[in-house]
């Protein structure tokens, strides 16, 4: 189960037919530079340019090992904010992606940004957690790094919409035999109905989530 892109407005489905556009180019020059400001428009190009098109997706791989070092340098928000949604984008459709993403390293700050206080940073965490989640080569990679109990307790203090993709991820980490164990361990069955009563709009959704 994959997680919608979290993506503003574009239409760059049409510029990266073919050979690598100058758009894409200059995403991947911006998103190497040593400057943040440059960076943090790279980001923001990246995932305009990734919003619909999986041959950008496929174009823009590269830009995977800076945008994870991105979430690791300190600046403000938005520039973690936007890393992560240029990797989300990234992730959507592609499971060469996913892997790169987990491979670069991208667990450790996806992790620590579970626990952040901005609760937009735990929202794109939770649905990058989602995502990667969707590939069964990360399935185990994810459990081992601690982020099954955090699921469990944005499960239980999380925005409506981290909620709900922390519950179709620990759907997609509960196919994996080792992760069922841990996911029970942590007790977020009684959440879950919780919330399929209080989000009775998102009820069929939800339902084909529920462990």
């Amino acid at each position: 189960m994959d997680s919608h892109s979290l993506s503003s407005p574009d239409g760059g489905r049409s510029t990266c037919c073919g050979s690598p556009s100058p758009s894409v180019r200059r995403a991947l020059e911006l998103i190497q530079s040593d400057d943040h400001a440059l960076k943090l428009e790279g980001a923001q190009e990246i995932r305009r340019l990734t919003k619909t098109s999986q041959r950008c997706r496929r174009q823009l791989s590269d830009s995977v090992g800076p945008l994870v070092s991105m979430l690791r340098l300190h600046g403000s928000p938005d520039f973690h904010e936007s890393a992560l949604l240029a990797l989300l984008n990234l992730a959507v459709k592609d499971d060469t992606n996913k892997i790169k993403i987990v491979e670069a390293g991208a667990l450790e700050p996806i992790i620590t940004f579970l626990q952040s206080e901005n609760s937009n940073l735990q929202e794109y965490a939770t649905a990058s957690l989602l995502t990667l989640s969707a590939s069964a080569s990360n399935k185990p990679v994810i459990s081992a790094c601690g982020a099954i109990p955090l699921l469990v307790e944005i499960l239980r203090d999380g925005s409506p919409q981290a909620k709900v993709d922390s519950v179709m991820a620990l759907s997609n980490l509960s196919t994996h035999p080792i992760n069922l164990s841990i996911i029970l361990e942590a007790k977020p069955v009684p959440c879950i109905v919780t919330l399929l009563k209080t989000c009775k709009n998102l009820q069929r959704q939800l339902k084909n989530a529920v462990l």
